[in-house]
This record gives structure tokens, sequence and C-alpha cells, in this order.
């Protein structure tokens, strides 16, 4: 399996560190946080946004598909993000510790391997701990996303409360604009 880096557009702080092996590289964003995994298969993209941070265990996975990470987003202990197709993640977002978010599962009983769809998440959308934001989901801006929440459907309005699972949408932010 080689690696094929079709780009990797590096924010400001991102060193490319050490090309451990075929399909994984490794750099780390900003400040003294600890290096996060990238794994590259397959002719992929990943885009870092400036001043994006993270804490130990970060992993962005891109085999095939696109990764695409806003300026000013953390990143907290132990974030996963998968892609074989597409991932866009917005400005100043935040994920708190564990969260996973993935564009594909697999297709039992079909011929192919996976069901992929583009996830989306907007500008300043905070994910709590241990939240899985799954295939095809979009995310309004400015939403808030619970602990322990599983997204399985489109996040809207702009500015909602969503937790459960499924999640389901609870309130509105109080700054929320009317």
């Amino acid at each position: 399996m080689g690696l094929y880096l079709d780009t990797l557009r590096c924010a400001a702080g991102l060193a490319l560190r050490k090309l451990t092996h075929p399909g994984s590289a490794q750099g780390s964003i900003i400040q003294g946080f600890k290096r996060p995994t990238l794994e590259l298969h397959n002719g992929v993209r990943i885009v870092l946004g400036e001043r994006s941070q993270s804490r130990t265990g970060l992993t962005l996975i891109a085999d095939g598909g696109t990764i695409e990470v806003g300026t000013h987003c953390q990143f907290n202990t132990n974030v996963s993000v998968t892609a074989i197709e597409r991932v866009r993640i917005g400005e100043r977002c935040s994920f708190a510790n564990n969260v996973v978010v993935v564009d594909h599962d697999h297709a039992f009983g079909q011929d192919s391997a996976f069901d992929a769809s583009e996830v989306f998440i907007g500008d300043d959308v905070w994910v709590g701990a241990n939240a899985v934001i799954l295939r095809g989901v979009h995310v309004a801006g400015h939403c808030v996303i619970a602990a322990g929440a599983v997204v399985t459907k489109d996040i809207q309005p702009a500015y909602s409360v969503w937790g459960g699972c499924p999640a389901r949408m609870i309130s509105m932010r109080p700054d929320a604009h009317e």
C-alpha cells in the first residue's frame, strides 16, 4: 500500500516531522501540544486551518477521502476523524475528549465494502465528550452536541442543542438569534 499525498497544506506551526511508514505521517499543531497522527492513503487531501490545536491522541485518517479543518479549531484528547469520502469542519469548532467523526459505515450484504457520504460541521460548533457523528450528517453552525450523543441525522437549526442516542433536539442556545 503506497502513500500518495495529493495535497497537505499545513497550518502555521505544523511541522511534518517524521514519515513513519507508507500511509502514515506525524506532525504537531502549535505550541507544545502532542503530535497528532495523520494517516494518508490512496490519493488523499488533508487541509488544516491555521491556529488549530490538539491534545494527545488526535487521529486524522483519510483513506481515499478528504478532511478539511477550519481555523481556530480545538481537539481535546483522543479525537478521531476518518474519511473515505469527505469530512469538512468549519472554523472555531471545539471537540471534547473521545469524539468520533466518520463519513462511512460497513455495507453488509452489498458489493461495496462501505457506504459513505459527506459529513459537514458548521462554524462555532461544540461537540461534547464521547459523542459520535456518523456518515451523511450536516451540523448547522453554532450548535452544541451533548456528551455521549450519537448523531445519525442532520442537526438543524443553527444554535440548537442536541443530545441522546440517537441525538434529538433538546433546546436552543440562550444566545440564539431569532
